[in-house]
């Protein structure tokens, strides 16, 4: 048997039928704060049904109760359907009297999901969320999983366009507050992501009086994107430590004062003592209405200023938190921006990355006109009539 060969699938296949009965009726387990382990995961994926069941719980589907027709209670498909099959999804509403066309009525549940038309299964799905929130590199997803790589690709896309909708949605809404406030420091900086940060001169480019280095030795240009971004320090009272915040990054097409400012003004919060190391920020401390404080260092003369003030924080964040888990063909400006989201909105949930996940996609449905909504928001936008209106429509006749 090849390394390929050796994925979830394959080793619960390799059961036999009395290990698998014990593992089916292991009682339910809830879901840690912590990461779980790959063990624990496995007992979500003890079978399809327990994978359905555990997406269920935590709504990204719901099985149909009713007959959206007739309003009759919706029964199960009446074949022998295995768990995970297609028809083990359906549900089916044989009272062809009271439909207006005279047909059967049939819905399936991965109706309007991020399942609808996908054949995954949803265990793999389970594993491929776990591997994926760790970082773990496609191509090694892919293999663990026994998943097809350019499925693999497919469904990192689908995750990020759900983050990214999620941040959207919740920053519409108010719940993402602006960086710092009084008195807390906003490290801000900018930086390039792309193989070369300035582009190469048609002149000679005199480095020494010694050395000069022309076009054809400084390699061809690579294009890439500036990102500007910043970082809260924050005084840990428990370690008495200095420790990071929360943090933003947001693609730029200039590194100008008209680009920047208008940004920092809407991402940082009034009162904010920032730090930066760009004289594009000279004018901060003009700012009406917001009472920065500003303060810089000056890296040609060293790392850190007199007084203590340094970047250090941003410009480490740039790679630890960014740069390491972005692929250099995600370095454009329409595709950068969602990898930021998507890192942004791990760092925010690291304390329970696995239960951050399950809490954003509740309720997530997805429509080929209106893109991806959630349910809970939908409802709320409606007006009070007609949510009393789906609220009598739900409740199934005899």
């Amino acid at each position: 048997m090849t390394q390929s060969e050796f994925d979830v699938a394959t080793i619960l296949a390799m059961m036999n039928k009395e290990e698998l009965e014990e593992l089916q009726e292991l009682p339910p387990v809830e879901d840690p704060d912590d990461y779980p382990d790959i063990q624990l995961v496995s007992r979500y994926t003890a079978n399809e049904k327990s994978a359905v069941d555990f997406v269920t719980k935590h709504g990204m589907m719901e099985f149909p109760q009713c007959c959206d027709w007739c309003g009759s209670k919706a029964k199960t498909w009446g074949r022998v359907s295995v768990p995970g099959s297609k028809y083990y999804f359906m549900r089916r509403c044989g009272v062809k009297s009271q439909h207006h066309n005279g047909k059967q009525w049939a819905k399936s549940a991965k109706s309007g999901t991020l399942f609808q038309y996908s054949k995954l299964a949803i265990g793999s799905f389970i594993y491929f969320v776990y591997f994926w929130l760790l970082g773990i590199p496609y191509t090694a997803i892919s293999r663990i999983v026994g998943i097809n790589p350019n499925t693999v690709t497919d469904w990192a896309t689908y995750l990020r366009e759900v983050v990214v909708a999620h941040l959207a949605m919740t920053q519409e809404n108010g719940m993402q507050q602006p960086l710092g406030g009084p008195g807390i420091i906003v490290k801000i900086d900018e930086s390039k992501f792309g193989k070369r940060k300035y582009h190469v001169s048609d002149e000679p480019h005199t480095v020494t009086l010694a050395h000069t280095i022309t076009p054809s030795q400084r390699g061809h240009r690579v294009e890439g994107c500036w990102v500007f971004g910043g970082i809260e320090r924050i005084w840990d009272e428990d370690n008495n430590r200095w420790r990071a915040g929360r943090m933003f990054a947001e693609v730029v097409a200039k590194r100008d004062k008209a680009t920047l400012i208008p940004i920092l003004k809407k991402r940082v919060a009034p009162g904010s003592i920032i730090h930066s190391d760009f004289r594009a920020y000279d004018c901060i401390p003009e700012l009406e209405g917001y009472n920065f404080e500003h303060k810089k260092v000056n890296h040609s003369k060293g790392f850190k200023a007199s007084d203590g003030t340094h970047t250090n924080t941003i410009e480490g964040a740039w790679y630890s938190k960014f740069k390491r888990h972005i692929p250099n063909n995600a370095y454009n400006q329409h595709a950068l921006q969602d990898y930021l989201f998507v890192q942004m909105w791990k760092e925010i949930h690291k304390d329970n990355l696995w239960g951050g996940f399950w809490t954003m996609v509740d309720g997530l449905r997805v429509d080929d006109d209106e893109g991806i909504y959630w349910v809970h928001e939908k409802l709320e936008s409606d007006d009070e009539t007609e949510i009393e209106s789906e609220s009598e429509q739900s409740q199934c006749s005899p």
